[in-house]
């Protein structure tokens, strides 16, 4: 994924001079969620999302796949699944889940007809992404975060709906489930702005 205008050190600076030094606890947690998601495609470190794209576990029947004797392998169709962005008190995330026949596939499976991968775990393939602290840090900034605050929340969705794009290309994602950072924030704004019209008589 490439770098937007500001990159997380960049903002990390902004802070930084903003806040005389100090980076407060709650923008520290959702840094180092980013962070880890930074390095997710550049250092290749053990994750669902190195998992999933683990061709070796992709199903040879099921993908109409082929090995050849120098061990590669080649696919005729991509491991088909849906994701879910969800948020609750303390996280945002995005899970992943297979298909079988448009069934969603939530429990371990193992060598079952249909299934994309030939062992799926969602205790280690289901979570792609998660930004720990975020919906508490989004409700601060939009009622007085300040630019370094503000930028952080954008490159949180500039990172995490690039991870989408980039699962795209190497799965099938059939539908993709509930708000992006952006959509959240904007509906937030969109119903701050009606009761604020409705108080003022509009």
């Amino acid at each position: 994924m490439s770098k937007t205008h500001q990159n997380l050190r960049q903002i990390i600076q902004l802070k930084k001079k903003i806040n005389w030094g100090d980076l407060p606890a709650a923008f520290h947690v959702v840094t180092t969620s980013l962070s880890d998601l930074e390095g997710l495609q550049e250092h290749g470190f053990d994750h669902p999302v190195k998992r999933l794209l683990d061709r070796r576990n992709w199903s040879l029947k099921t993908l109409r796949g082929r090995e050849f004797e120098d061990g590669s392998l080649e696919f005729e169709y991509k491991p088909r699944v849906i994701l879910y962005r969800t948020s609750n008190e303390l996280d945002f995330e995005v899970n992943c889940y297979p298909l079988i026949d448009d069934q969603e596939i939530r429990q371990f499976c193992q060598n079952q007809p249909g299934l994309p991968f030939n062992t799926w775990d969602p205790n280690y393939m289901r979570s792609v992404a998660k930004v720990s602290g975020l919906p508490d840090f989004m409700r601060h900034t939009y009622w007085s975060g300040d630019d370094a605050d503000h930028a952080l929340v954008e490159y949180a969705n500039y990172l995490v709906e690039g991870l989408i794009v980039y699962l795209s290309k190497h799965l099938d994602i059939v539908e993709i489930k509930g708000n992006s950072i952006r959509e959240i924030i904007e509906e937030v704004d969109r119903r701050v702005k009606e009761r604020q019209a409705q108080k003022n008589g509009f």
